[in-house]
């Protein structure tokens, strides 16, 4: 572009020169005579001729200078951006290259992770599949180790967590069973404690699951052993305390219940009483005491009081199942319990007032 800028330049001036250079030849002519035309011609002719190199030289220089200019900076600027053009070309297939290896690493690296995953699960499924999800219990009381009942005999009892806690019994109601009342053929519910666990005659507190096979039995230890020897009853009127000398009599949950008969209220249980205590008294009673029993009751309502004394436990069916609401009487024998009274309104005083009126 800039060459042939320069090169219309040069025609344009040349045409101007020439046009002036010829125009003062006309008239430089038209002034002189034919002497002085000569050398006055060729003198113009020089002067003309040295302006047209001087025009020359100086389009030449223009035209180098154009070529210095523009060749240079073109020279430059393509291998520059052939070079760009490479580069990046090149640093985008290394960027592709490197991004590529990366991805394949990342996935090589998820895919061992998902191995290893996948590793680790399966060995937890296995581990899972040989542990135990029950083991049998069985409930025993004494030192040979009878068993409770067949209610608490090779109990399934499932198994949950890592281990089993056995510091408190894996039966989680109450361990009891069906106990004969003495001298009758009623049954009460005797309860037991829980005292320790054995696994292979060995004491335990606790049980590791993995250690747990089809052949493992728990022997779940309760006692029943009766301590209670005191029980106390109270009222606004009574105090009334049995003491016990053989615990074992009388179970320890037993109610000590003690009740006032009065004719009023329990004529028909009031009058058996009296008979039954006047007739005792007239078998035992000396000569002398015969004739005054006859003539008239030992005991009446004017020198007795009547009290109803029990040890209640809950009644069971045989096979143990404790029946609502129903209760039955343990009586012990009565060189086992030692009973005694408080009258709390001197209820003795008024009686012996009365009789000795």
């Amino acid at each position: 572009m800039k060459k042939k800028y320069f090169k219309k330049l040069l025609a344009a001036v040349l045409s101007v020169h020439m046009a002036l250079s010829m125009s003062g030849v006309n008239t430089i002519a038209a002034s002189l005579s034919d002497d002085d035309i000569v050398p006055a011609v060729q003198e113009q002719a020089e002067s003309v001729e040295a302006d047209q190199e001087t025009a020359v030289l100086a389009v030449d220089e223009t035209e180098a200078f154009a070529e210095t200019e523009a060749v240079p900076e073109t020279a430059e600027v393509i291998p520059e951006s052939e070079n760009t053009a490479e580069e990046t070309e090149e640093a985008a297939v290394a960027s592709e290259t490197e991004t590529a290896k990366a991805e394949a690493e990342a996935e090589a690296i998820t895919v061992e992770v998902e191995t290893e995953g996948e590793k680790v699960e399966s060995e937890e499924t296995e581990l899972q599949s040989t542990l135990a999800e029950s083991v049998k219990v069985t409930a025993v009381y004494g030192s040979d180790n009878q068993p409770v009942g067949d209610a608490y005999t090779d109990l399934v009892m499932p198994v949950e967590g890592e281990s089993l806690d056995l510091t408190k019994s894996l039966i989680k109601e109450d361990v009891t069973r069906a106990a004969v009342v003495e001298g009758t053929n009623r049954y009460y519910v005797e309860s037991f404690d829980y005292d320790y666990a054995t696994v292979d005659g060995n004491e335990v507190t606790s049980l590791d699951r993995k250690d747990i096979t089809e052949d493992t039995v728990i022997l779940l230890h309760y006692k029943n052993e009766q301590s209670k020897v005191r029980y106390v009853y109270e009222d606004k009127e009574i105090k009334v305390t049995a003491e016990v000398k053989d615990p074992e009599a009388i179970p320890d949950d037993a109610k000590f219940v003690v009740k006032a008969i009065t004719q009023e209220e329990h004529k028909n249980a009031y009058d058996a009483y009296m008979a039954a205590l006047n007739e005792y008294a007239s078998e035992n009673a000396n000569s002398a005491d015969q004739e005054k029993a006859d003539s008239e009751p030992v005991y009446s309502d004017a020198n007795t009081m009547l009290y109803d004394i029990a040890f209640l436990s809950q009644k069971s069916d045989e096979e143990g199942n404790p029946v609502d609401g129903e209760f039955v009487e343990i009586q012990p024998d009565s060189d086992k319990v030692a009973i005694s009274f408080t009258f709390k309104k001197q209820q003795l005083n008024d009686i012996l007032d009365d009789q000795n009126a």
